[in-house]
């Protein structure tokens, strides 16, 4: 991935420095927590997300165990964040080993879960998503609720879910109707996960020798994982990705499709 850390104004030192303090720090605080009982045990899960961030940008297989671990301590304390991180770390046993829930008052919630459903679509249950899909749309509020850093409407990542399982019904030619309307939205996700990290950039100096915002969240991969997890989906999304980096107005994060592939290649 040496390509993408420099399009991002990385260095591989940089990236293995960042990611080797951050796991440092994890696997020492664990060690005292265990020993000592001092500590939070988020904050060790919290270090190992962004270990696995930097180190995804240099070799996505060495970011899916550190996903790994801080799904399986997000998931002890109760703190519905594994499921994104589950399924960046690609643990399918945990995705698919709980039944739905009702999260419909909660949204943050309801988006964790919703994720879940997503990566599990053609092999869970996939009526449960499409109840999530109808409660929402009738659900304006919770459509406009922001998620994540940075905040991005709920409704961004439902158009694009919504884009991807609705392909096929379409009318006329599906492969041209379905794959422009997934396309649209994830151009607008990608888009808006990108504007944090497009003014970070601007700051030169301290992009260059301190990173103050992480490249990406692992909701924003999550997503889009769960589209490319399954096979009939690579090649239009690939395609996507080449037209987008061609662009001259491409987003800059158009690198998480890219990286989604890998982790699920490097996965196998």
């Amino acid at each position: 991935m040496g390509d993408l850390s420099a399009n991002l104004g990385f260095s591989a030192e940089m990236l293995q420095r960042m990611g080797d303090a951050f796991e440092g720090f994890a696997v020492a605080s664990g060690i005292k927590l265990r020993e000592e009982g001092e500590g939070d045990e988020l904050i060790v899960g919290s270090c190992y997300v962004v270990a696995a961030i930097y180190r995804s940008l240099l070799d996505a297989g060495l970011s899916i165990p550190l996903f790994g671990i801080a799904a399986g301590i997000y998931r002890r304390q109760d703190h519905s964040f594994w499921k994104p991180l589950s399924i960046c770390g690609l643990n399918r046993e945990w995705l698919f080993g709980q039944a739905a829930g009702s999260v419909e008052g909660d949204p943050p919630e309801f988006f964790y879960e919703l994720l879940r459903q997503y990566f599990l679509f053609n092999s869970g249950d996939e009526n449960a998503l499409g109840r999530m899909l109808e409660y929402a749309a009738s659900a304006p509020a919770l459509l406009a609720f922001p998620i994540g850093n940075p905040p991005i409407p709920l409704y961004d990542y439902i158009a694009f879910i919504r884009g991807d399982i609705e392909k096929v019904y379409y009318n006329g030619d599906p492969a041209h109707d379905g794959d422009h309307t997934w396309a649209a939205a994830l151009r607008v996700l990608l888009q808006r996960s990108a504007e944090q990290l497009q003014l970070a950039q601007r700051n030169r100096l301290r992009w260059a020798n301190e990173i103050g915002v992480l490249p990406y969240e692992p909701e924003v991969l999550a997503v889009v994982i769960g589209f490319c997890i399954r096979n009939r989906n690579r090649t239009g999304i690939r395609q996507f990705a080449e037209k987008e980096e061609a662009a001259r107005d491409g987003s800059p994060a158009v690198f998480l499709v890219r990286l989604a592939l890998e982790i699920v290649v490097a996965s196998r």
